[in-house]
């Protein structure tokens, strides 16, 4: 049970505002009584109602008695001080007779008061997954189990109000359930969770004896993803693309080398109806191409953003560049021009009870550039020595390989393709004597196969080679 909380009444602003009762100045020993009621309600749920009464009989025996009527509290001050007070508090409260774990099953037992009308509520479940949550506003006594509950995984039950936005805690206790004892295989869940159409798992494996364990995602009775979770460690990831009103199961299976199979966790769910239909989502060298339709009967409010997912230090972080309201039925339709060799995440979602749920997960990646390797650049007194090694993803881009002299673009070639290219002299009869005493520059540029018109051509790699001086001979 929460321990009551006694208020600082030389906080509250009705303390502050009290009239000053000034008893008489003369010797004839008088009584003044007032009656004051001032409403300072502060918040939207309480409002305080303030009674001073003052007596006086003498010019420095002053008496003032407090009540606030939101706290049942009684404050008397005197002249000298603080003499006494009394608060009894109307805050809810829970009385905890039976909160017991025993194997994988846990029972409850306890009974609330609540005599301002907040909102209490009874939670259940893994530290990232409520399992439970049960409206006990009602001043009553509630009981009740949860079977079956994940052996090796720690729950909490928390009984709290909410208070302007708010929660207080009045009750809160882990419980650990026992190992499972019909495996070694240690299988500790930590979330999983259905938001939408998108699954958060996380949980632990310890496998001391070896067992094949394996994670299934069913969706009826085919088992449409499997993942290999022998190696003892933790597991965490988020399965997308999950189909809306649809049933599925998750399955952790224990085999063990004497050919036993055990199913050490099961969990069945059926996802909500999406509101969505994406028609089409593409990169196309720097920009991603969307197209999606609503129709919406449930009235979600639905955001549509496209985020760059970033790497800095080992740390993933992301940034929302596009932010769209799609609430509305229709379709949606855009080409969004971004950066080449950028990752994005792209997403439609909701909220519901103030949770966020997708409707749509999906990354994407933009076109890299292409690379040039340089295998050999070398100039050979006034011959020029070039090879190298092209990457153009998708041959993509018009790539263009350019010798030039300070005066004149000596020798172009195209080099889009995928390939090594050796430009020897001795092949290539413009690489072959050159001027001396000349600086030559080479460029390799990449133009998209799409360019926009704000698109520079990229230059990919430069750099300058020069031929040396000529000796005159001598006479």
């Amino acid at each position: 049970m929460a321990d009551e909380k006694e208020d600082n009444f030389e906080d509250l602003p009705e303390y502050n505002n009290l009239e000053t009762l000034v008893s008489p100045t003369n010797t004839e020993s008088s009584t003044y009584e007032s009656s004051a009621e001032k409403d300072t309600s502060t918040s939207n749920t309480n409002t305080s109602k303030i009674e001073t009464k003052a007596t006086a009989t003498s010019s420095t025996s002053i008496t003032k008695i407090l009540t606030l009527t939101t706290t049942s509290a009684a404050v008397v001050i005197t002249g000298s001080g603080l003499i006494g007070i009394n608060v009894v508090s109307n805050a809810p409260t829970a009385s905890i007779n039976t909160m017991e774990l025993v194997d994988n099953s846990f029972t409850y037992n306890f009974t609330t008061t609540n005599k301002d009308g907040r909102k209490v509520y009874f939670t259940f479940g893994i530290k990232n997954t409520i399992d439970q949550k049960i409206d006990v506003s009602t001043a009553d006594t509630y009981s009740g189990s949860f079977s079956d509950l994940v052996y090796s995984t720690t729950y909490t039950a928390n009984i709290y109000y909410e208070n302007n936005g708010s929660k207080t805690s009045l009750y809160s206790k882990n419980f650990t359930v026992m190992d499972n004892p019909n495996t070694s295989t240690i299988f500790r869940l930590s979330a999983m969770k259905v938001l939408g159409l998108v699954l958060n798992y996380s949980f632990t494996i310890e496998n001391p004896d070896n067992h094949q364990v394996t994670f299934y995602l069913y969706q009826g009775e085919e088992a449409i993803k499997s993942l290999d979770i022998s190696e003892a460690k933790d597991y965490a990831d988020t399965i997308t693309g999950l189909k809306g009103s649809t049933d599925y199961e998750i399955r952790i299976v224990s085999d063990d080398k004497e050919g036993h199979t055990l199913t050490i966790y099961s969990k069945s769910f059926t996802t909500i109806d999406s509101p969505l239909t994406m028609n089409s989502l593409n990169c196309t060298g720097s920009t991603i191409n969307y197209d999606f339709t609503i129709a919406n009967p449930t009235n979600y409010t639905l955001t549509f953003s496209i985020y760059a997912v970033m790497t800095d230090g080992g740390e993933t972080f992301d940034e929302r560049l596009t932010k769209i309201d799609c609430s509305k039925d229709g379709t949606y339709s855009n080409t969004v021009d971004y950066t080449y060799g950028g990752t994005y995440r792209t997403e439609v979602t909701a909220t519901v009870n103030n949770e966020d749920i997708w409707f749509y997960q999906e990354t994407n990646n933009t076109l890299a550039l292409p690379s040039i390797e340089v295998l050999l650049a070398q100039m050979d007194e006034i011959s020029f020595y070039f090879k190298c090694k092209v990457i153009n993803p998708e041959n993509y881009f018009t790539i263009t390989y350019t010798l030039k002299s300070p005066y004149d673009t000596i020798f172009t070639h195209d080099i889009s393709e995928e390939k090594t290219y050796d430009f020897d002299p001795n092949i290539y009869s413009e690489n072959l004597a050159l001027d001396y005493n000349t600086r030559y520059t080479v460029t390799i540029t990449a133009l998209p196969a799409n360019p926009s018109a704000e698109e520079d051509i990229n230059v990919i790699y430069t750099n300058t080679y020069s031929t040396p001086s000529q000796e005159t001979p001598s006479t």
